[in-house]
């Protein structure tokens, strides 16, 4: 139904407020841009009132809806570029994608959700982005939005899309909570922050000048002054609150069984669940796990950006290694306090290498052969993480394994520089283009979400290789990424979760969401460790991307020179031949081929079975992994629940591979399908540990203990370690070889001097 006119007579105006009192909304005669009556936000109008109503206030135009079951979010940015910015944002929110929309004077927008109880406002500061008014408001109790009628400044009536009030009950809104409304309004501040200056330069209290009390009470005072630049590190799952600033944290996210949050304001941190109030220092102690008040400190002073010598740091003693504690065993007393490390031993235990899973059988193995046999440096490794999420791809849609899971693979292969990580890629683009396979193949960067959408309507079954894959990560991936990267990794996420089903994607004021039925996203990205690494942070290690990777870490010397038994441009008949049956099998006869396959028509995919032996061996591993689940530690938890899901897909795989025609996972397949998992799986928990780190300090921690393993038994001396740590303050060295050793990390182990009135060595090594 369109907007009523611009002087519609009563009847229609009573019509048009019996509608939405029917469908589950509260209208509210308006006059201009509110009402101009009485008691308005708690008068409930029944349908026999409203007549009467409208004769009674017949200057009051138009028609509002009052925010009691239902929160309108409202996007009032005149800049265009803003605008699509903050809607972007809010298309994170599930389900936005289905609000209704109403327009008034564009690029302003409004967006109508219901929600379960009434809510408080949330809003913005203004701001002004090139001249131009920029807030966002989500109306709640007590206030209402303008539903129909004429826009005050434009004359013009205002419209809607993606459904209205009138043929949307409020029952079927999208539901939105006032977490999610908190979410978003921190980001949408910080969009507008970041694109321009706030309306309203009010004069906030100067810092004060920290001269006053001890070291300790100028650190907290920094620290309570400036949570902006800290408490997201500790706690990677704090909101900050619209209304008060202050930051919350939830008891959910604490992993305990309470209701009320943790409250990190600058007047004071106090947790309302326990009752009981905290220092920024003592906070980090309990809940960052430093061993020290000085820790503590010094942590906070770097995430502030703070000399702590500014404030009043005094190392009257100064740390030193404390090598007769490095070297003394421990006393028997304490033999239970490394039970921790026996549990760490046996949760990354593995009685497989890389090595001896690359003979899996079939076509994968018929594939790495080929590889590694026009290769100056074979790597069957290499070759064997190259090979799943393409011939994942060469499958995609048709298939389906234990719950309907499908071969879709996010596969990252690490090898160090000069390893020969293009070779596998290459023999591979060979082959699609030899056999015109190229319906298979996506694109080799990963720019936006609309970009990667627009790529699998076109091609829905494809595999992505990207060479130097750390960077793309890093830009994604990266806590301050912009809105096109931050969508981007959102869908990269959902696509692993919905090749079975469809994703619905992304809606905006003006543009219609698309469906894509059975996304079979596959992606092959190759780089060095430390690129890898350096990419990740701690929340991606929780927030799933991490654990949806199959990780092939190779490590070891560069595989020595040999004479090729091929040229590389040399393709068997049979690679050939079995890539092209692939292709083309679980399809109906005649024109059911790939050029025409398009993501806006669904598959049914044929359910290849579990034989007894493998479902027995699936069952193994799931019960194994729940074992080990109360173990966990961090982002152990995400990964360890993906082993079994990453399992399926692996042995789908390669149960196709080796017979199309009638697969069925054979007990050997999933024995090789579990290892791979688990491999992959023990590496993410291992590396991530000593890779991921979201401060200087914690680098600085990673490499040393880097340094100190890849000297193996042999150890490494405190000389060679200086050296090779010489961007590492002298001071914070030391701090972190003690720190290592409290934890039972590294062990030293003095020795007599070579020669007669030499000096003893001290060697560190890694326990």
């Amino acid at each position: 139904m369109n907007a009523p006119a611009s002087k519609p007579d009563p009847i229609s105006i009573v019509d048009l407020r019996r509608a939405l009192l029917a469908n589950g909304y509260i209208p509210v005669p308006v006059n201009g841009k509110r009402p101009r009556i009485k008691g308005w936000p708690t008068f409930r109008p029944q349908a026999v009132q409203l007549e009467g109503q409208a004769r009674k206030y017949a200057d009051h135009k138009s028609t509002g809806i009052i925010c009691e079951n239902v929160a309108a979010v409202d996007i009032d940015a005149l800049d265009e570029a803003i605008a699509e910015q903050l809607i972007i944002r809010l298309m994170q929110v599930p389900g936005a994608d289905r609000a209704p929309c109403r327009v008034g004077k564009a690029p302003k927008a409004l967006f109508m959700f219901r929600v379960a109880k009434p809510l408080s406002k949330h809003s913005t500061p203004e701001y002004s982005v090139r001249g131009k008014k920029c807030q966002v408001e989500v109306l709640g109790k007590v206030q209402q939005f303008v539903a129909y009628g004429n826009h005050a400044e434009t004359g013009q009536a205002y419209t809607w899309t993606n459904g209205e009030p009138l043929t949307v009950p409020a029952a079927d809104l999208p539901e939105i909570t006032s977490a999610q409304i908190e979410s978003y309004i921190t980001d949408a501040e910080a969009i507008l922050a970041a694109a321009g200056k706030s309306a309203k330069q009010t004069a906030g209290k100067a810092p004060a000048k920290l001269t006053t009390g001890t070291f300790w009470t100028r650190c907290n005072a920094a620290a309570l002054a400036a949570p902006e630049r800290w408490v997201r590190n500790l706690f990677p799952s704090a909101r900050k609150e619209a209304g008060t600033g202050a930051w919350r944290v939830s008891s959910a996210d604490l992993g305990r069984g309470l209701e009320e949050d943790i409250s990190i304001h600058v007047d004071g941190i106090r947790d309302f669940g326990e009752e009981k109030t905290f220092t920024p220092i003592r906070l980090v102690m309990d809940y960052g796990g430093a061993p020290t008040t000085r820790d503590a400190a010094h942590w906070l002073c770097e995430q502030i950006g703070i000399n702590p010598h500014d404030i009043g740091w005094e190392n009257r003693q100064p740390v030193a290694v404390r090598f007769g504690t490095l070297v003394s065993p421990p006393d028997a007393a304490n033999d239970d306090a490394e039970d921790w490390r026996k549990e760490e031993e046996e949760l990354f235990r593995s009685d497989a290498t890389l090595s001896d899973l690359t003979r899996p059988g079939g076509y994968l193995e018929e594939l790495i052969d080929w590889i590694v046999s026009s290769a100056e440096h074979p790597s069957r490794e290499l070759a064997l993480s190259a090979v799943i999420p393409f011939v994942g791809s060469l499958i995609g849609r048709r298939f389906a394994g234990y719950r309907d899971a499908r071969s879709n693979i996010y596969a990252i292969a690490l090898a160090p520089s000069g390893y020969g990580k293009d070779h596998a890629r290459q023999q591979i683009k060979r082959l699609i283009a030899a056999e015109n396979l190229h319906p298979f193949s996506g694109p080799a960067r990963l720019m936006s979400a609309s970009g990667l959408r627009a790529a699998l309507m076109d091609k829905p079954s494809v595999n992505c290789m990207i060479d130097e894959i750390g960077g793309p990560l890093r830009e994604m991936l990266d806590p301050r990424a912009n809105q096109h990267q931050a969508m981007l990794k959102n869908d990269i996420l959902e696509y692993f979760s919905t090749a079975s089903t469809y994703f619905e994607g992304a809606a905006y004021a003006q543009v219609k969401a698309v469906r894509l039925e059975n996304p079979n996203l596959g992606i092959y990205g190759t780089s060095t460790q430390d690129d890898f690494w350096n990419s990740m942070s701690s929340l991606s290690t929780v927030d799933g991307f991490m654990a949806r990777l199959i990780l092939f870490n190779i490590t070891g010397a560069k595989p020595g020179l040999v004479a090729p038994e091929r040229d590389v441009k040399e393709i068997p008949r049979s690679i050939r031949e079995t890539a092209k049956a692939l292709a083309m099998a679980g399809r109906a006869p005649n024109l059911d081929v790939p050029a025409l396959d398009k993501g806006d028509k669904p598959r049914i995919a044929q359910q290849v079975p579990l034989s007894p032996g493998a479902e027995r061996v699936r069952r193994e591993f799931k019960a194994d992994i729940e074992k080990k689940l109360p173990k966990a530690v961090g982002g152990d938890a995400a990964v360890l629940n993906r082993a079994v899901e990453h399992a399926v897909k692996l042995a789908l795989i390669v149960a196709v591979a080796t017979d199309w025609d009638h697969p069925e996972v054979t007990e050997r397949q999933m024995s090789w399908a579990v290892q791979v998992s688990w491999l992959s799986c023990v590496s993410l928990m291992r590396e991530s540990r000593i890779n991921v780190a979201d401060s200087q300090r914690e680098r600085n921690v990673n490499r040393v203990l880097k340094l100190i393993r890849a000297e193996g038994d042999r150890g490494m001396t405190l000389g060679k370690l200086t050296d090779r740590t010489r961007g590492i303050d002298k001071r914070q060295r030391e701090e972190i070889l003690s720190d290592l050793a409290d934890a039972g990390r590294i062990r030293g182990e003095q020795k007599a001097p070579a020669k007669a009135g030499g000096r003893p060595t001290f060697t560190f090594i890694a326990r």
